[in-house]
């Protein structure tokens, strides 16, 4: 008998198949990956309100009536043109994805869910490494800068877009290996470190680090732990002998680069400057309170004597507090507090948080919409790092 497929099923499926799913509409017609978002962004939408409304909790009511302001204030001060741009819906998506996985036990049907569902993850990994692959090679998703060696692309056209769907597909490819003890996963996980280094976003790789001491404290026989730190010595010490070349790794190189023209930030404490000292000084209290929009960001950079150009500020929260004002800030904070709040465990917690932070701080993460909806695989990796057994005892 062929179960009945329900709306949150639905959801678990595309949110385990998104990152292969943008990743194919990159390969062969970008222009669809916002429109994807969008269309996925109206489903949890829906579900999340109906749970809301189910349980009548204010939420519904605070969180819509948030909604209809911004789109009123958007209107009368001229700025309508961007309810139609996916920069507001790429913030409003990152706060509901978080309200849905905070949610009573929506993240724990999405472990069970996964948990039961191996061979579907499995094939959803494969086939992205497979349009990773393919976009190498017909696709320049692995450029070549001469000095500054390969940087990789994958079929995105920037590379902070792969760096975070690696970083958070790596959590997948952790919890089917917690539940399997297959060795594949091993070379998935292996295969996306290598690929986050060769990316060289310094905050992808930063989470990475993050996430992989989890994976390495999860580890409960003695002999595995003592391998892998021998292996990590090993491949220090590789690195060393590398000498100049190391440079060639994007990572690093990047970071050199930086710091030899004198901003290990890449310029970002100068975004961040500009951006606030733009809303502070030519924004009025109604605009403090619900923003300039982020046109109104992109627009300060653009017209700043050294940036030029309309980029956004590469940090969520100067971003919000900017585009969305005090009451947009305040409300994202509430969510990443309620997104965080349901780990138990303090540790687990505090690397989540880090992990959050060392990207939403350091660059920006609701911008990026083909990953955003990935992060409830964190939380799902963090949940199946706090429990006592694994399936496969052998290995761990």
């Amino acid at each position: 008998m062929i179960k009945r497929l329900t709306y949150r099923d639905l959801l678990f499926i595309l949110f385990i198949w998104y990152a292969t799913i943008t990743a194919f509409l990159a390969l062969i017609l970008p222009s669809m990956i916002n429109k994807f978002f969008l269309i996925f962004f109206m489903m949890i939408y829906l579900y999340y309100n109906g749970q809301l409304v189910r349980r009548r909790s204010k939420k519904v009511l605070t969180g819509n009536l948030l909604l209809i302001i911004y789109i009123i204030y958007y209107m009368t001060v001229g700025k309508w043109i961007q309810l139609f741009h996916a920069d507001f819906y790429d913030y409003i998506g990152l706060v509901f994805i978080c309200g849905f996985f905070s949610y009573e036990n929506n993240t724990s049907k999405f472990e069970i869910y996964i948990k039961t569902h191996k061979r579907q993850c499995l094939l959803a990994i494969l086939s992205y490494v497979v349009i990773l692959f393919t976009s190498i090679m017909l696709k320049n998703g692995l450029i070549y800068s001469g000095e500054s060696g390969y940087t990789l692309y994958g079929p995105f056209t920037i590379p902070h877009v792969l760096a975070y769907q690696l970083t958070l597909l790596y959590c997948l490819a952790a919890v089917c290996y917690l539940q399997t003890g297959s060795a594949l996963y091993l070379f998935f996980k292996g295969l996306f470190c290598i690929s986050v280094m060769m990316t060289g976003v310094r905050s992808a790789f930063l989470a990475l680090i993050i996430v992989m001491v989890i994976d390495y404290c999860s580890i409960r026989k003695k002999i595995v732990k003592v391998g892998i730190a021998y292996i990590s010595v090993g491949v220090l010490l590789f690195l060393s002998l590398l000498g100049k070349n190391i440079s060639k790794i994007a990572v690093i190189q990047k970071t050199i680069t930086n710091i030899a023209e004198g901003s290990i930030s890449n310029n970002r404490t100068r975004f961040w400057k500009v951006v606030f000292d733009y809303f502070v000084n030519n924004s009025g209290l109604i605009e403090k309170l619900l923003g300039i929009g982020i046109d109104g960001v992109r627009g300060a950079l653009l017209n700043d004597s050294i940036v030029k150009v309309a980029i956004h500020a590469h940090n969520d929260y100067i971003n919000i507090l900017c585009g969305f004002g005090v009451i947009g800030l305040l409300v994202l904070i509430y969510y990443h507090f309620e997104f965080t709040k349901r780990i138990k465990q303090s540790t687990l917690r505090i690397a989540i948080i880090l992990i959050l932070f060392s990207i939403i701080f350091t660059n920006g993460l609701a911008m990026y919409n083909a990953a955003t909806p990935l992060l409830g695989l964190l939380l799902v990796y963090a949940d199946c790092n706090k429990q006592e057994k694994v399936k496969n005892p052998r290995l761990h």
